[in-house]
Order: C-alpha cells, then structure tokens, then sequence
C-alpha cells in the first residue's frame, strides 16, 4: 500500500496465551493472603472466550498471577493445558483488580475447566474452578471469531535503531489498532464488524514462550531490500513459520526506490473443491509449505507514524485473505474486485481529474461521486471499513484456504494428495 498519513499512538495490553506452561519450580498450594475470585465468563465463540474476575494482592508483590485452562475438571498447574499471565496485578495495592481475558485457539463444541491464581515463590492460590462449552461449528456462524495469531520478523542491522530494530510496544501497538479497524471500533461503528482478531502469537514454533510475544527478532548486515525479490529470497523462506499456524509479517527497510511503498502482501489462495473469483486454487500447501516468503511485508520507515502503519497493515491482511483493490488502473471495462457492493472507479483517471489529495472518486459504472471509505482503496481516504461482500470473501479464505491459521471448516476439504505448486502473486 501507498503511504496514507496521520497520527495516533495506542498502547497495546497483551496477554501470554496458549503456550505450554513454563516450567515452575515445586510449588504448593496454600493461603497466601490474597483473594482470587472465581472466573466469569462474560462471552464464548467456537474458538474463542472472554473471562473476567477480580484479584486483590493484598499489597503484597506476586510472583505470577494468571489463569490456567483445562479438560479435565481436577487439575493443577502442572497438568494445566493453557496457561495465560496478567502482569496488571502483580505490584502491590490494596484494591480489587478486576481481570479480564480473552482465550484464543479454543476448540470447538468442547468444555474447559478454568481458574484464576495468585502465586508468591513456592505458594499458589486457585480461584474457584469454572467450566463453559465452546460453541458447535453447527451453530449460528455470526458467532464465529477468526483469531488469527501473528509473529513479526524484524529485520534490522542497527540495533539502537528503534525505527528498524523496532520496539514491541510500537508493534503491538499497531496490531491494537489494526483490530480497531477489523472490529469497527476505530473511526466509527457505522460499519460491520468482520470478525478477525489478529493478536502476538505467545509461542515460538517449538510450543516454547517468547520473551517478546509475536516478535521474532533478525540482525544481519544487509541496511535495505529489494521488495520485488525479498519475497523469493532463501533467508526469507527459511524465516517463515508455518503459514497454516501464523500469519508471517516481516518489517525491514525496502529500498529507496520504493520509499512512497509501505507494504505489500501476497495474495490467499483457495482450495480446487471450493475456489472464488480471482483467486488461484490448488491444494498443493495443505501437504507442503510453498517455496517463497508467504506473508506480508511492510516498511519499517512507516513505524513512525502508528495510524499509517497500521492502515496499511489492515489493508494488506486484505490482500493475504483474498482481497484486491476497489480501483482498477486498466479502465473501467475490468472486474476488479469480485465485490458487488463497492463501486469501482479508474484510479489513473481519478489522479489525472481530482488528484490523490481528493478523497472524492467517480464511479465507473453510474459516474456518481463517492467519498473514498474503503480499507481496499488507496490515499487519500478516510478508511472506515470493508463492504459485506469484502467480509464473506475473506471469511470463504479463512474457511477454505491454506497458508491461514484459525480457519474452522478447511480441514472437512482438504486434498489427500498433493497438487502442483500455484504461482504466487503479490499486491501493494
């Protein structure tokens, strides 16, 4: 994506989740003078639950405070299958904290067993245990929410160069924001919610915690990159985790050539049994992993400005679920989206009549004018959100596809047999 400028910085709060537990020392359970509050569960999806509660520290510093999920109804921290960390309550202080969590990665039409606790050096405290069921994949799909877990490979060759060498808070940050503009919480709550979440995957590839959630740092020597050729690099591939599992987004410098670029994605692709317009199909990397850095690139250069970063980082998760532009630059003959419900409109023509500062467009069809609203449009825009069609084009990907992570239904479609290997194909 073309840069897009504003302002805004968010702090992210991110919580640890899904990992295998960390190692503990022999702990105990005991009174430790402090008050956990059993769990509530305000809400749950197929794959996902918001938890709530309330610790009271009682002015004394905690070790780790958290929340453990399991199966089985009787369990402690070691046979824990996930387990979260709240670093809010951890300082002294006489008030109730209250908590809250969202669980990600859940299965399916399946009951957990949770609990919070409180542990100070070798002394644990449980909350009460609580149990909830996942939603069936029979059930209403509005309620489904597509968690989508990210890590970030940082690609830096100064290390006191915070605009390569980038800070998690900026990169959090920005995926904070980036949610805004998925959940329609951002500008305005005019819009539709599409229902992903992006958040810092906690784990590296081995099931081991991060010291930096979803951040996987890269010093070497090289200052910039070709972005027309980092994506076929050899050290790129080798960087890519399991595109099934994460959603793979390199920040580095691109070269000065492409300073006006802040980033671009490679396509989704979907699968033979259920392909979309414009899309290539095959079912060859539900069996391998692709020969190329499949993922999104951006710009570190951009990091200094939170809003245009993470604009164009919501733009490009677009183009990774199967999204194209709402303009075409080939006249208006072309189908350029395969959206019924956003108007197309020339870009080269567009430029040439209004300018790029107008965020007035024509459209192709009805030569009505529009102001430009659409994540998928270019600047200048006053980006708000995706149109329906845009939302179920992207949900058929995350349901069908492969290289997504969190996609519910793929597993019923996919190819027992390996197919040839599909062209890749990358969009700014």
């Amino acid at each position: 994506m073309k840069n897009i400028a504003k302002v805004a910085f968010i702090v992210a709060l991110v919580f640890f989740n899904g990992c295998k537990p960390a190692p503990l020392p022999y702990i105990t359970e005991g009174d430790i003078g402090v008050y956990v509050s059993p769990v509530t569960i305000l809400n749950s999806s197929h794959r996902s639950a918001v938890l709530s509660g309330v610790i009271n520290n009682n002015n004394q510093e905690l070790s780790l405070a958290g929340v453990y999920l399991s199966k089985t109804k009787e369990f402690t921290h070691y046979e824990a299958e996930i387990s979260y960390q709240i670093a809010g309550v951890v300082v002294p202080s006489k008030d109730n904290i209250p908590v809250s969590v969202t669980v990600s990665n859940l299965l399916p039409d399946t009951r957990y067993y949770v609990k919070f606790y409180a542990r100070i050096s070798d002394k644990i405290k449980y909350g009460e245990t609580i149990s909830f069921k996942t939603l069936s994949l029979e059930e209403d799909d509005q309620s489904i929410i597509y968690d989508l877990p990210v890590i970030f490979h940082v690609i830096y060759d100064e290390p006191w160069n915070k605009v390569k060498n980038i800070p998690a808070e900026d990169l959090y940050a920005a995926l904070e924001s980036s949610n805004k503009m998925l959940n329609n919480t951002y500008k305005t709550k005019e819009g539709i919610n599409t229902r992903i979440r992006l958040y810092p995957t906690p784990c590296d590839e081995k099931g081991v915690m991060l010291k930096e959630p979803g951040i996987f740092r890269i010093q070497n020597t090289q200052k910039v990159y070709d972005k027309d050729t980092f994506g076929s690099l050899k050290s790129t591939t080798k960087q890519m985790w399991d595109p099934n599992k994460v959603i793979n987004i390199w920040t580095y410098a691109f070269d000065d050539k492409d300073a006006s670029i802040i980033g671009q994605s490679y396509i989704g692709y979907t699968i033979s049994t259920n392909p979309i317009g414009g899309l290539r199909y095959g079912d060859a990397y539900f069996n391998s992993a692709p020969g190329y850095g499949h993922g999104i690139q951006m710009s570190n250069r951009y990091i200094v400005n939170h809003e245009t970063f993470s604009e164009a980082l919501t733009h490009e998760l677009g183009h990774y679920l199967g999204l194209y532009h709402t303009f075409t630059d080939e006249g208006c003959d072309v189908n350029n989206d395969y959206c019924d419900d956003t108007f197309a409109y020339d870009r080269q023509y567009y430029t040439k009549k209004f300018g790029v500062g107008n965020m007035l467009r024509e459209e192709c069809i009805t030569h009505k004018l529009h102001k430009a609203t659409n994540y998928m449009d270019y600047y200048t825009a006053d980006f708000l959100g995706f149109s329906p069609d845009q939302i179920a084009r992207m949900h058929h990907v995350l349901n069908n596809s492969p290289l997504v992570p969190g996609a519910n239904k793929r597993a019923k479609t996919r190819s027992i047999q390996a197919d040839l290997p599909i062209p890749e194909k990358r969009l700014m």
